[in-house]
């Protein structure tokens, strides 16, 4: 059985072993952290805010629709009015004049090969 104060003197062995093993590491660079300041700090510079947008993301830009045209639609396996409307309108609410324009009361009634007249 170990005495305390052989305890307290293993302990304090141990203590500074772990103390030596941790100042032998590297802990410099050479880089600067470009996130390591507070952006929300008025004080400090903000090396981000000439590559980024004030809000932090890319700005977002939709496609422009597609040119709304006139004609026919042949129905595809896996049309819905909703698919059809978008991709001829670019907005898939109007639907409802393609079901208008064809008579159509139940739109879930298309059929492979049907031919749609496009307003």
């Amino acid at each position: 059985m170990l005495k305390a104060s052989s305890m307290l003197a293993l302990g304090l062995v141990i203590a500074l072993s772990l103390g030596a093993c941790q100042s032998n590491r590297q802990t410099t660079t050479t880089e600067p952290d470009a996130w390591a300041h507070d952006p929300f700090d008025p004080g400090t510079p903000d090396a981000i805010a000439d590559t980024r947008p004030a809000n932090g993301f890319e700005p977002f830009e939709p496609a422009p629709p597609p040119p709304a045209r006139g004609g026919t639609h042949t129905v595809q396996r896996g049309d819905t009015l909703w698919s059809i409307a978008v991709r001829h309108y670019g907005d898939g609410q109007r639907w409802r004049d393609i079901a208008s324009a064809n008579n159509i009361t139940n739109p879930q009634s298309l059929r492979v090969g049907q031919v749609l007249q496009l307003p």
